[in-house]
């Protein structure tokens, strides 16, 4: 992974937002929002199925997506109104599939989703603020980073190798990239802590890099840059003082939204 990366594209909508893979059917998964549409699709962008939902379910401005493997269950971030939903991707669920209301209180323009199935967590990034609830939909909403500084938390992706979570992510605007253990507090100061990586992350011209996304895999931090030079940063040993980081220019991409990274066994 920490080779050249080289990408394949595959056809889709303009604009598609989030993106996961699911490795029970080997499917990819992703959102695209204008359209109102979940589509699916094998490993090389063959065998596409596209899901149209009912406008008065999902209206425009579906944003990330994430799985839930073992429950066989798709969550769905609204990011314009205020919700996410979920709907089962079980191989015996008819298609167009149906989709309830996850949750639909305390949101405030839910962007990114990632799915804790060990511990039983969804958590989502939203305006200011990083959040949990239980991915049965029991239990309130924990919250575990806020700040009236960032909005635009647009990145979210959590270490599962850890007992207790670390999750990371990043601000689009202002240029932040931070992160967090999960270690849940009745002390409001606690939920504006975390620690910031931004000044080691850069372009290839030494400007701070404006990542739209993070991912966390193999013990490596990968942060998506949309503004020119687009292409991925790559840090290992963020949190030491030997850090190694290098950015790789991608020529495939066009304004990129979301990335997924997963290991895939034929």
């Amino acid at each position: 992974m920490r080779d050249e990366l080289v990408f394949t594209p595959i056809l889709s909508a303009p604009r598609p937002r989030g993106i996961t893979y699911d490795p029970v059917s080997k499917k990819i998964y992703w959102s695209e929002g204008h359209q109102r549409r979940i589509i699916r699709a094998d490993m090389n962008g063959s065998n596409i199925e596209a899901i149209t939902l009912p406008e008065e379910i999902s209206p425009a401005g579906m944003d990330g997506i994430a799985i839930a493997n073992k429950s066989r269950t798709l969550y769905i971030a609204y990011r314009r109104i205020n919700k996410i939903s979920s709907m089962s991707i079980a191989e015996d669920s008819p298609l167009p599939w149906d989709v309830t209301d996850f949750l639909t209180e305390g949101l405030i323009g839910p962007r990114e989703l990632a799915v804790d199935e060990e511990q039983g967590y969804l958590y989502w990034s939203m305006d200011y603020t990083i959040a949990r609830t239980f991915l049965n939909g029991s239990g309130n909403t924990e919250v575990i980073y806020k700040s009236e500084d960032l909005k635009n938390l647009t990145g979210l992706t959590i270490d599962l190798t850890r007992k207790v979570r670390r999750v990371f992510f990043c601000e689009f605007n202002q240029k932040k990239t931070l992160y967090k253990d999960v270690i849940t507090s009745p002390n409001a100061s606690d939920v504006s802590e975390a620690y910031e990586l931004s000044e080691y992350l850069y372009d290839p011209s030494n400007i701070a890099l404006k990542a739209r996304h993070v991912t966390f895999y193999n013990d490596a931090l990968y942060c998506l840059q949309l503004a020119v030079p687009q292409g991925i940063g790559i840090m290992t040993d963020y949190d030491q003082t030997n850090r190694s980081y290098n950015f790789q220019e991608i020529s495939q991409f066009v304004t990129p939204y979301r990335m997924h990274i997963a290991y895939i066994i034929d």
